[in-house]
């Protein structure tokens, strides 16, 4: 019996010392007010806002959703060593019931493109929520009224969620291509691009205007370079020759860059001074540059980083003497392969950069 005392006695004596820790822990409330200020300063620091906490005395009760199972995890441990190390023994947050911590449903991203060449040829990629839009769209191109011909590579597609604003967007884009002598169009959620060239200055303006009125959250950059109208055209088997240039220096060697990155690798540095001396040689042409990627991971992810790769080389070739309005750089992902078997000698032959004369 007095051994048993002794260990109540020395019970009471932990649990008076671990709520002596807290301050103004006079009261049961008054210590779950004091936790409740910890757990929740807690989450703040950490930036973890989309979190909240609701103590039950020492019992702690999370909610919200998490933008990754990573954050849930950080979020539960943020909370259980606010306020000490946890635990009875050690003060603090003794329980974290998680139940209502849910992880949010992953963004949905959308893409959207349109590539207008030199001779008519046009590129469609992307998604529309409209079959409706696309026709709109392919009608724009074809223009029946002059009943023009033209070359289409389309690989559009119709999803359902694609916001109808998206779609208008689009058609707008394509209808402002179509007075620029080439150009690229693009969405990326809420980021809008046009860039091209024209050698009308009240096209150029025209085009300027009409996109400096589009409402957040949408980023719009315009890019329109006036050219002056060419008088002589260069003779077609020069870009013949050109072109022949370098699918020879390509062919035989790779362009390659770190993995996951756009950062070229030294040992491709010699095959671009080659391109850069075929560039400044065929200095009448423009070089389209273009990044591919295989079709493993986000597509969305694949679509920004062969992006990036394309206008990684696009800023080498223009340090080494390249003119730079010679130079256009786009990113196609996985949309334009070369090859279809899901093996590895395939994929490692999407993953390309393609330069092609204009």
């Amino acid at each position: 019996m007095v051994l048993v005392a002794f260990i109540a006695l020395g019970m009471a004596g932990i649990t008076f010392d671990v709520f002596s820790i807290i301050p103004g822990s006079n009261n049961a409330s008054h210590i779950e007010k004091t936790l409740q200020t910890h757990a929740s300063l807690g989450l703040h620091s950490a930036g973890l806002d989309w979190a909240h906490v609701e103590m039950n005395g020492q019992s702690a009760v999370l909610g919200g959703k998490a933008p990754s199972d990573n954050a849930r995890h950080k979020a539960i441990d943020t909370v259980l060593h606010s306020a000490g190390k946890g635990g009875l023994f050690f003060g603090g947050i003794t329980r974290i019931n998680a139940e209502q911590l849910q992880i949010a449903a992953p963004k949905k991203s959308f893409i959207w493109q349109a590539q207008k060449q030199p001779g008519h040829d046009w590129r469609l990629s992307g998604k529309l929520s409209s079959s409706d839009t696309k026709k709109a769209i392919l009608a724009l191109i074809s223009n029946p009224a002059t009943d023009s011909q033209y070359n289409l590579t389309d690989t559009l597609t119709i999803e359902a969620g694609v916001p109808s604003a998206w779609d208008k967007t689009a058609i707008k884009l394509t209808r402002s291509l179509t007075r620029l002598e080439n150009g690229i169009a693009e969405m990326i959620d809420n980021n809008i691009s046009l860039q091209g060239r024209t050698s009308d200055a009240k096209i150029k303006t025209e085009l300027e205007k009409r996109f400096s009125n589009i409402p957040a959250p949408a980023i719009v950059s315009i890019n329109i370079e006036l050219v002056e109208p060419t008088t002589t055209e260069p003779k077609i088997d020069e870009a013949l020759v050109c072109q022949r240039r370098l699918n020879q220096t390509m062919t035989k060697n790779t362009i390659r860059f770190a993995y996951s990155k756009a950062d070229i690798t030294p040992d491709s540095y010699a095959v671009l001074d080659q391109i850069a001396k075929i560039g400044k040689d065929c200095a009448a042409f423009k070089f389209q540059i273009s990044g591919h990627s295989d079709n493993l991971g986000d597509a969305t992810y694949n679509d920004w980083l062969s992006g990036l790769r394309a206008q990684a080389v696009r800023k080498y070739l223009i340090r080494k003497g390249v003119a730079e309005n010679q130079l256009m750089a786009r990113g196609v992902g996985s949309r334009e392969p070369l090859c279809r078997k899901n093996t590895r000698s395939c994929r490692s032959q999407n993953r390309r950069i393609e330069i092609n004369v204009q």
